[in-house]
């Protein structure tokens, strides 16, 4: 990825054409201070609201640029937050989940949605071997929309596994995970 300098990134003023906003300004690190730019995430699908991740190079620090957060006279403005010790969280939460996920034989990517809590696993483990309530309408619904999939979820898994994953603050990718595992593991035990 490219090194820039931080004071390079110019932010969205809304309609403050008199303003000159950029990273540099609004953390307060130095004109020379060198980010890399990582990745952008989507904070809602479908629409412009949007994260650009950066890491200040030589640190586990990130800058978050949270593009269109406000409004200034129905036009956008940007936001940015600085996380202290952002990637090295991310790395200890992934290692965590990766032995999890070596402990119990399941895929990283299933882990990574179910979180790094141990007693969560023999639950999850538990529950998928009482399936057998499950119809096939309910199956399909795993295979829907995010709240018809979270739906079959809840019906599969129970309410107090629902609720102790926390299936229902969820996003697209993470209850796509354990709804697509869990819809496989049903559809090996019909075979």
């Amino acid at each position: 990825m490219a090194i820039i300098n931080i004071k390079d990134i110019t932010l969205e003023n809304g309609n403050a054409t008199n303003c000159t906003r950029t990273m540099m300004s609004e953390t307060g690190f130095p004109a020379n201070t060198q980010v890399e730019f990582i990745e952008t995430q989507s904070r809602w699908t479908g629409t412009g609201y949007k994260n650009s991740i950066y890491r200040v190079v030589g640190t586990d620090d990130a800058i978050i640029i949270l593009h269109n957060n406000g409004t200034v006279d129905n036009l956008s403005w940007d936001s940015v937050r600085v996380k202290k010790g952002y990637f090295a969280e991310r790395r200890s939460y992934g290692q965590r989940v990766g032995a999890l996920a070596r402990k119990y034989r399941l895929p990283f990517e299933l882990c990574l949605a179910l979180g790094d809590r141990e007693n969560i696993y023999p639950w999850f483990l538990s529950a998928l071997t009482q399936l057998g309530h499950v119809t096939v309408s309910t199956v399909n619904d795993l295979w829907a929309g995010i709240n018809r999939r979270k739906a079959g979820l809840r019906v599969a898994l129970g309410d107090d596994l629902y609720d102790a994953i926390g299936i229902d603050k969820m996003g697209q990718q993470n209850s796509t995970r354990i709804a697509e595992y869990v819809a496989k593991r049903i559809e090996e035990s019909i075979r």
